[in-house]
């Protein structure tokens, strides 16, 4: 919510429409983004292709990418980023313990792929781009 009042705000998701607006509207949360990207709208082009990171532009109506961010839990989103022009931030998913080697390793790896900060947990993000 705090996001959606300083921010336009989309989703791109590889999850069918059905699955993502269930979780979206169980949450309450579908009122805050602008556009929803799910797999119907990407003519079965998956991330890393930037397809939907540029068809959520379109429909945002973006013409200018710099101040763009894209933020994504896995190496596909921080490359689908990379290949729409824009940065991306990494978020460790919840499960994972960011201290293991498995989530050292996809640090490392997002890094590796352009993202511009690792962030442990979503509710870092606000003390990042406000």
């Amino acid at each position: 919510e705090y996001l959606s009042k300083k921010y336009r705000l989309g989703i791109v998701t590889g999850r069918p429409r059905e699955e993502a607006y269930y979780v979206l509207n169980r949450f309450k949360v579908l009122e805050f983004f602008d556009a929803v990207i799910v797999m119907e709208d990407c003519n079965k082009k998956q991330k890393p292709d930037p397809f939907g990171i540029n068809l959520a532009f379109k429909k945002l109506e973006v013409t200018n990418k710099k101040s763009a961010i894209y933020i994504g839990d896995n190496i596909d989103d921080i490359k689908a980023a990379k290949n729409a022009g824009i940065k991306a931030i990494g978020i460790l998913q919840q499960d994972n313990n960011p201290n293991d080697n498995t989530s050292n390793s996809l640090k490392k790896l997002m890094v590796n792929n352009g993202a511009i900060k690792i962030l442990d947990d979503i509710n870092q993000l606000t003390s990042v781009i406000t």
